[in-house]
């Protein structure tokens, strides 16, 4: 049986080509931080990976490498229901490239600025994928993270 995200890939990438929608192509290869959007304008990028984010603010602070420590702030959203924040009086942090976070947020912050805000909708292989998690995900569910890079340690 074939994967129905390697079918909806498939399907986009065809859309794509026979459309030639060159420019978007470009840009959604390319998984740096958008520009800075204006006030009415909001560019989404799409990474490799599938993961789409939307820069809400651009931090002015430095990139975090892998194998520092990135404290982030985040709410999580299944469709609209909140199923998972940081905690109000603490931030998240999480060790780069160390798996200590869902794929999606490891590759949402590693191309954002310290005060950088950004909006991700994930795919569930890059969230809990097949498996969900019982009673709060369901399986396959595409997800939203809220996500803000507070500091780099």
């Amino acid at each position: 049986m074939t994967n129905p995200t390697t079918i909806r890939r498939a399907v986009a990438l065809a859309l794509v080509t026979t459309f030639s929608i060159a420019p978007t192509l470009a840009t959604a290869a390319d998984p740096a931080p958008a520009a800075s959007p204006g006030a009415s304008e909001t560019q989404t990028v799409t990474t490799p990976s599938g993961l789409r984010y939307t820069d809400i603010v651009v931090g002015k602070g430095n990139m975090p490498k892998k194998g520092q420590t990135v404290s982030v702030k985040y709410e999580i959203y299944v469709q609209d229901k909140k199923i998972e924040s940081s905690p109000p009086t603490a931030n998240f942090e999480f060790v780069l490239g160390r798996d200590q976070a869902l794929k999606a947020m490891e590759e949402g912050v590693s191309t954002m600025k310290v005060g950088g805000k950004r909006k991700l909708i994930v795919p569930p292989d890059l969230g809990y994928g097949a498996e969900g998690v019982p009673q709060r995900v369901a399986p396959n569910s595409t997800m939203t993270i809220d996500l803000e890079l507070t500091a780099i340690r």
